[in-house]
């Protein structure tokens, strides 16, 4: 199927029902099949920062994966500050660029709102994501799309996807796994090793006796609730913290990256045993 279509069919597989961006000339027949039949709701703002944060916030009030569809030079770059803060903060957000087709590639044109070089943007990416592919081999597009997305949603940070303008309606091959896939993204499980590890050092700093350094002076929680966190920690995979206001009464911080992954950490809490 053309790259264009397989790019919709996998966003609407995985629940994608929002898409953020401005239409662009690079990236205009790549926005062109996004719109078509109302695949999904396009929010469109006057600046490209706008839209990055818009897509910031909307993975945040939801959970979910947000996308964002710009063109490449003037939209890549001007979406650099949002895409550098979801990283630092752990937001899944895809970007998808536009690019200059393999003609003006194999003759070195200078493309309006380009950096150094054509790759310069893909290179910057490299710097704010997670990971970042350039799709200009029909061979292997739908296997990229693929690692990106799972790597956004693994990491919970972003993801780059640049695909030049005459690569849109090339006819990709897409692999058995990935037609059979459900859509389900997996979330990164906790090392076991670094989760016992954290808890020895929280039992070897309080056998020691006062506040870790680089803590904030506060109250313990009693040993029974310590040690109750430590397992829930075990257990979920995530920290969990027990605070007491009074003996035996308090409240429980677990430290989750999204309501998805908070819903399940909590039907594994609350699971019969």
């Amino acid at each position: 199927m053309p790259l264009g279509d397989f790019l919709v069919a996998y966003l609407t597989k995985i629940g994608v029902t929002h898409l953020f961006g401005i239409p662009g000339d690079l990236v205009i027949r790549l926005f062109f099949r996004f719109g078509r039949g109302r695949a999904f709701r396009i929010v469109t703002l006057s600046h490209e920062p706008g839209v990055g944060f818009a897509a910031d916030g909307y993975a945040r009030a939801t959970g979910r994966l947000a996308v964002v569809c710009v063109t490449y030079g003037a939209g890549g770059h001007n979406m650099v500050n949002a895409v550098a803060g979801s990283f630092s903060e752990r937001v899944p957000v895809l970007v998808i660029s536009g690019g200059p087709g393999e003609e003006e590639r194999r003759l070195g044109m200078l493309i309006h709102h380009q950096a150094k070089e054509i790759e310069s943007q893909h290179r910057i990416y490299q710097e704010l994501t997670c990971a970042a592919r350039v799709l200009d081999d029909p061979r292997t597009a739908a296997e990229s799309v693929h690692d990106v997305v799972r790597a956004v949603w693994r990491e919970q940070q972003p993801g780059y996807l640049e695909i030049h303008r005459d690569m849109v309606e090339r006819r990709i091959p897409v692999p058995r796994e990935i037609l059979e896939w459900d859509g389900t993204l997996a979330f990164r499980r906790s090392d076991d090793r670094k989760v016992e590890e954290a808890v020895r050092r929280d039992r070897a700093g309080t056998a020691g006796g006062g506040e870790k350094a680089g803590t904030a002076t506060a109250a313990r929680p009693s040993p029974n609730a310590r040690d109750l966190g430590l397992q829930l920690t075990r257990a979920l995979g995530t920290r969990v913290d027990i605070n007491e206001a009074a003996p035996g009464r308090g409240h429980i911080a677990i430290h989750y990256h999204s309501l998805d992954q908070l819903d399940a950490l909590l039907e594994r809490l609350v699971a019969p045993r």
